[in-house]
């Protein structure tokens, strides 16, 4: 199973979610591809980071570790990995199964990825003047070393991710998909998960089981399931 995480440059922040992950993971491989340049200060992202962060760029990194581990885990059956994805790491999952043929199932939490992530972020409400200003600005002329409003992810990714959605990057793919969203997420309306689950069940292939937790916020629907892979079934 391949874990990605969100878009935060917080080291200790990773490596909990990833040691919660492994703790429930009912399987031989847990594999996590991290960014360089990841630290403790929020209000910092260091230069190696930025230039690993870009969607992109992440998105051949994951590219290139499942044919890693097909090369070194000798894996003989494809598609043979399971990808679990949370918040902003929605994005590599939804380009690693539609750039491959390794990945066996999608698991995204609180992703969204139903509308472009520019939409996404001017229909929150919270802070929502501050949020389209910095938007507006962003978009035009991002800014190589500073963060996003004074938060753990530099400008830089914003900007990178601002116009992707998922199901487009899927094209192509087939598998089960589990959708996993809190309906008073302030940080990924909910909306935009509902609507990435009605336009990938008009994939063909594809089986969607979407879960909404009620009352539930970014943090907790972020969070990995017990036994995430069987999930799955």
């Amino acid at each position: 199973m391949m874990v990605i995480g969100g878009s935060d440059c917080l080291l200790n922040e990773r490596r909990a979610w990833f040691a919660r992950v492994v703790s429930d993971a009912p399987t031989r491989w847990v594999v996590s591809v991290d960014k360089e340049g990841a630290g403790d200060d929020p209000n910092v992202c260091a230069d190696t980071y930025e230039r690993t962060s870009l969607e992109a760029q992440r998105a051949l990194d994951h590219v290139r570790a499942v044919r890693w581990l097909r090369r070194n885990l000798t894996l003989v059956e494809a598609p043979a990995v399971d990808v679990m994805a949370t918040s902003a790491g929605g994005n590599a999952a939804c380009a690693l199964a539609g750039a491959t043929e390794e990945v066996a199932s999608v698991m995204l939490l609180s992703t969204g990825g139903g509308r472009p992530f520019d939409a996404d972020m001017r229909a929150l409400t919270e802070n929502a003047g501050t949020i389209a200003s910095h938007l507006d600005r962003v978009e035009q002329s991002p800014r190589i070393g500073e963060t996003w409003l004074g938060n753990s992810n530099p400008e830089i990714w914003w900007w990178s991710a601002l116009p992707l959605t998922c199901a487009p990057q899927m094209a192509g793919w087939r598998g089960p998909v589990l959708i996993l969203q809190g309906s008073d997420d302030t940080s990924i309306p909910a909306e935009s998960s509902r609507l990435l689950a009605r336009q990938l069940e008009d994939h063909p292939g594809v089986t969607v089981d979407y879960r909404e937790l009620p009352g539930a916020g970014h943090d907790r629907s972020s969070e990995p399931p017990a036994n995430p892979t069987r999930a799955m079934a």
